[in-house]
């Protein structure tokens, strides 16, 4: 038996702008509104639901990191989560069994003064008291920076324990006998010590595995749960249930300096938990069940993160992270020693001001009862002051209350001045840098309106001291001025603006910031013109990088330029990046019969007929043309344009191709009238018209600067044939390093293939001849054409990516795994649902995840309003009343064969058996016009729904989109996909029906192979996946899975344990729904095809 714990510090400095109260937006941060949200959507949720995969890449299992870890959250940090995400904030509260506290504004202990060190450990310890219910055993010195004096403070409070580096024991003393320690060396980590203090305290010192916690950090052992596991279980030389193995690293290692490596923790939680000889102990509880035998001696002033010690706060030691060649860090001693007057000047009026009343240093300690919870406004917090006041000293006058709340605000703002991340950087104008010396000149600002004293002017000149690297800031008085001080209410030359009430500088800017929004930072016009400038930015098609193509769009219902999954998800694409502000074009064609509109005869057949609709209504004929030479005359194609607003107030142009126009011939002007109509001719001239048409209307619209064309599948592949017209030289390697190809079609003959011969007749002979150089073979497959011509290519699900490598014989080809775009298919009762627990889910559709925390009863509240609201719509579009108690399972998508709709009706006589008067089925769809076996699935359906009669009701919705769509995946109970396995390349069907709590019954195939957790998100049908499925495999095996689950574990689920089943739905939510949107799409396009930067929310 021996014990592990795994420590993680989780930490950010205070980022809120010290007059709004508010965080700031920060570019750096993109595509996050500011850092603070992207590293908790890239670390601190994930590790609340952390996923560990089976070897067959599916989820096998979900993890709570954080009821694992020993781990301490920044006082600061926990502030801002408690405002900003009250889920997360319950998760970390409901998880902090082995939680420890931390000093709480992240100052450099051995540096401070005496009274900051008792704040600062104070403060932590209260801050853990109301956040955790309990006092802690513990406490993190932040940087592990330490020596004697920092460690009779923890000890004179309480604190146990505390947790170092090896490098940091100059010491130990075993049995009598000293021995030394240098930088670690020799040190057993496994032990814990005990640390004699001056005064006579002690406190036990546990030292991490310096090590291990290295290549955590900065190795590979994150990218292996179970490397990971072996190297810890490995580390430990004797094995005792007397000995901890302790490793420590930055928490932010597990999921944002190392993307996914929540998993890997998840990973060795759940190795180590099923391992007998392994105990996960609190560390405060292990040293009160072991105590420290030996005792150690510390190295005075050192930290984990500066061989120099604690030089890196207060001199140029050599150590910084980032900056230029050359570049020096001789600023920190005197931006320090700035700080140091300043504090001395604030600590006189602070005392001089509160010292009437009572002990100044003793409300200070107390203060943390107001300052440790976030207001919603700076004015709450101001009235809530009051309150804190009102408590300690009984009855006090408005106006000494306000001057009282000053100085504890002008006292809070100079200690999160020496937050250590303000000289861990490189520069004095970094961003860091720059928020504590925002700290000092707020502090300066309050306590010079408290005082005869210029304050202000005197710490501007000592910031001039502090000389920098770059011209643009050469010292930190010029990063003041430039940068904050027009937020301050000090005239030009620094003097104190006086005020007659000392409220007046806690509360005088929130009229303008509308009680705590964000002021601007950059330019003091105010937000009109600033609006009106970036409004401008962002409709000028000069500053249009992104050039998304796609044969079909699917915006809305009523714009009708979409057949089926591949339009959808394009529309959905484009709307999410709206929302995150991508600065991106999408072109498609305009059909003005759109794909078709569906009826079922009586004998159960499709028919079809046009669809009939405006474009004018709802689009902007532009005046713009270009020319296409195409059976040997000229084809005019004029463009409508349709805009995207996101709900970041970002525009996204939809381009629509039109030939429609008076100036071509009858046969031409019909070119764009259907998609996927015709024949090879038409498909032909239709993708030259994307392709080429496309590329030149976007020059002549004015996207000239466009650095990425993505061709949504090969229908756009002619354009690169038009870009190396344009280059007008023959490198293909320029070509390719602007198109990026997305493949949807898992089967060879899904890719349009065109004869040299038919070429030949339809375009012009320059074209041949590149086509024949570049390509080669009979003909042109899109799909080779795109491929030989583009820089990133990638599948859309995992599994596609290894079929496709395998059909193109290409290694190269990525994934990025479909989604669906969160708020077009979230219903309105379980969105309204989400607007009430799940704040920001619509920007940050990550926070989807909060899912399982809302009750039982009001997610089946929604479900419930949206199964009805389905069978209204079902008896209205059939006559056939449907039983809301009965389990509805939902089939809705392109009949095509492989898709096996009635695979479901193998065995109707055993389906009986199974299922009469327990379930009814909807089912919806479209076959292509010239897809008979298709069509010959839709009347088998037609014709079983009326064998099964009121024994098991099968209804048909007829004219399929993305009306009924959205009725259909939000209404059902459960959703079945029985593809022939490997040939649905994602399916995007299922990942709309997560968004509504909808279960899937899927075969393992595309996006379900990595989204399906066996009896938490759904269920699998068939086998698992196998390398040879290509080439076919026994499909009765799925018919036979089916059936034996519906009936075992499915049927009694939904009528015997309704709990389970809601937690379920839960889980679908909060595992599939939060990863599978188009949201996380968009940001992998930008990371890792479109090399962009957006604006980010």
């Amino acid at each position: 038996m021996f014990n592990i714990a795994v420590h993680g510090h989780f930490y950010q400095p205070p980022r809120e702008d010290p007059w709004s109260n508010a965080v700031l937006k920060d570019p750096t941060a993109s595509p996050a509104h500011d850092w603070n949200q992207r590293i908790a959507s890239e670390c601190y949720r994930p590790n609340c639901a952390a996923k560990v995969l089976g070897p067959d890449g599916r989820i096998a299992s979900v993890v709570n990191n954080y009821s694992h870890l020993s781990f301490n959250f920044g006082p600061t940090l926990h502030r801002w989560i408690e405002k900003e995400d009250p889920v997360l904030d319950l998760a970390l509260r409901e998880s902090g069994r082995k939680a420890i506290a931390q000093c709480y504004s992240h100052m450099i202990m051995p540096l401070a003064s005496a009274e900051d060190k008792k704040t600062q450990t104070i403060w932590g310890i209260k801050d853990f008291e109301y956040r955790f219910k309990r006092r802690p055993k513990g406490m993190w010195l932040p940087e592990t920076a330490v020596n004697t004096a920092a460690l009779e403070i923890l000890s004179e409070n309480g604190m146990s324990f505390t947790i170092l580096a090896p490098s940091q024991c100059e010491a130990v003393i075993i049995d009598g006998v000293r021995k030394e320690t240098p930088y670690g060396k020799g040190l057993d980590v496994t032990l814990p010590y005990l640390c004699r203090l001056p005064s006579g305290r002690t406190i036990t010192i546990v030292f991490y595995h310096g090590g291990l916690a290295h290549d955590i950090a900065f190795g590979k052992l994150l990218e292996n749960g179970d490397r990971f596991r072996n190297a810890l279980v490995g580390a430990i030389k004797i094995r005792s249930e007397e000995r901890l193995l302790v490793v420590a690293t930055d928490g932010e290692t597990y999921g944002h300096h190392h993307k996914f490596g929540e998993m890997a923790l998840a990973r060795l939680f759940e190795r180590l938990e099923t391992d007998p000889e392994v105990r996960l102990p609190d560390i405060g509880t292990f040293l009160e069940d072991h105590p420290a035998k030996f005792e150690c001696v510390i190295r005075e002033n050192t930290s984990w993160s500066c061989v120099h010690g604690i030089e890196r706060w207060r001199s140029d030691c050599g150590c910084s992270t980032g900056g230029k060649p050359g570049w020096k860090q001789a600023w920190r001693g005197p931006l320090r020693e700035a700080f140091d007057k300043l504090a001395e000047r604030v600590d006189g009026v602070f005392s001089e001001t509160v010292s009437p009343y009572f002990d100044p240093w003793e409300l200070r300690n107390l203060s943390i009862e107001h300052f440790r919870s976030a207001g919603h406004n700076n004015k709450e917090e101001y009235e809530r002051g009051l309150e804190f006041l009102s408590k300690h000293l009984g009855s006090i006058g408005e106006r000494e209350g306000a001057s009282i709340l000053s100085a504890l605000e002008a006292e809070r703002m100079r200690m999160f001045m020496y937050t250590s991340c303000g000289w861990f950087f490189n520069d004095i104008s970094g961003v860091e840098t720059k928020q504590v010396i925002s700290f000092a000149i707020r502090a300066a600002e309050l306590a010079g309106n408290l005082s005869d004293w210029d304050i202000m002017s005197d710490l501007l000149t000592d910031l001039e001291k502090a000389e920098g690297n770059s011209k643009e800031y050469p010292n930190a008085r010029v990063t003041a001025e430039r940068e904050i001080m027009h937020k301050t209410h000090c005239n030009g030359n620094g003097r104190n603006g006086k005020y007659t009430n000392g409220a007046a500088s806690l509360v005088s800017d929130l009229e303008s910031t509308g009680f705590g929004g964000e002021k601007m930072t950059d330019m003091n016009y105010g937000g009109n013109l600033a609006q009106s400038i970036l409004s401008t930015l962002e409709r000028d098609p000069a500053f249009r990088n992104v050039a998304y193509f796609s044969m079909e769009i699917g915006l809305t219902p009523e714009i009708p330029t979409y057949s089926g999954g591949l339009g959808i998800l394009a529309g959905d694409i484009l709307k999410s990046a709206a929302d995150l502000g991508v600065p991106m074009v999408g072109i498609t064609l305009l059909y003005k019969k759109g794909y078709f509109a569906q009826k079922i005869n009586n004998e159960g057949r499709q028919t079809e007929r046009p669809v009939d609709w405006d474009p004018s209504k709802l689009l902007t004929f532009l005046p713009n043309s270009v020319s296409i030479m195409m059976n040997h005359r000229e084809v005019k194609v004029g463009v409508w344009s349709y805009t995207i607003i996101g709900n970041s107030g970002h525009p996204i142009p939809i381009l629509f191709l039109d030939t429609d126009l008076p100036e071509n011939t009858p046969e031409d002007r019909a070119l764009t009238d259907e998609l996927y109509g015709g024949d090879n001719r038409y498909r032909l001239c239709q993708e030259l018209i994307l392709g080429i048409g496309g590329l030149r209307i976007l020059r002549d619209l004015g996207y000239r600067n466009v650095k990425t064309f993505h061709l949504n599948e090969g229908h756009a592949g002619f354009i690169t044939l038009e870009l190396l017209r344009e280059q007008g030289y023959p490198d293909l390697q320029k070509i390719r390093n602007q198109v990026v190809f997305t493949t949807h079609t898992p089967v060879e003959a899904g890719h349009d293939f065109f004869s040299y011969d038919l070429i030949n007749e339809v375009i012009e002979s320059t074209f041949i001849e590149k086509l024949r150089n570049t390509v080669g073979g009979s003909g042109l497959s899109m799909t080779d054409l795109a491929l030989k011509f583009s820089r990133y290519v990638n599948g859309v699900s995992r599994k596609h990516a290894e079929v496709s490598r395998a059909m193109f014989n290409n290694d190269s080809i990525d994934w990025v795994t479909n989604g669906v775009h969160s708020t077009t298919w979230t219903c309105e009762s379980f969105a309204a649902l989400y607007d009430k627990y799940i704040l920001g889910w619509r920007t940050n559709t990550s926070r989807l995840m909060q899912a399982i925390q809302i009750p039982n009863e009001e997610i089946w509240e929604a479900h419930r309003t949206a199964k009805l609201k389905l069978l209204d719509m079902v008896f209205e579009e059939t006559g056939q009343k449907l039983d809301p108690d009965i389990l509805t399972i939902g089939f809705a998508r392109r009949a095509a064969t492989y898709k096996r709709a009635d695979l479901i009706f193998t065995d109707i006589k055993r389906l009986l058996e199974i299922g009469a008067g327990k379930i009814q089925f909807i089912f919806s769809g479209k076959a292509h016009p010239h897809d008979e076996p298709g069509k010959d699935i839709l009347q088998k359906i037609h014709n079983i729904s009326k064998e099964l009669g009121t024994a098991m009701p099968v209804v048909f919705i007829e004219n399929y989109n993305m009306t009924p769509a959205k009725l259909i995946t939000s209404g059902v109970d459960l959703w079945l996909n029985t593809p022939v396995r490997p040939r649905e390349a994602s399916g995007t069907s299922g990942m709309k029906c997560v968004h509504n709590g909808i279960m899937n019954f899927s075969v393992l195939d595309g996006w379900w192979i990595e989204g399906c957790l066996e009896g938490h998100t759904g269920w699998a049908i068939g086998p698992e996946p196998g390398p040879n499925d290509m080439r076919g495999y026994d499909e009765s095996q799925d018919a036979e899975d089916l059936y034996r689950k519906l009936q075992i574990k499915i049927l009694p689920l939904y009528y015997n344990n309704r709990p389970r089943w809601i937690r379920m739905m839960k889980l679908a939510i909060s595992i599939n729904a939060s990863y599978f949107n188009t949201h996380r799409v968009v940001r992998e396009y930008c990371e890792k095809a479109y090399g962009t930067v957006f604006r980010g929310l």
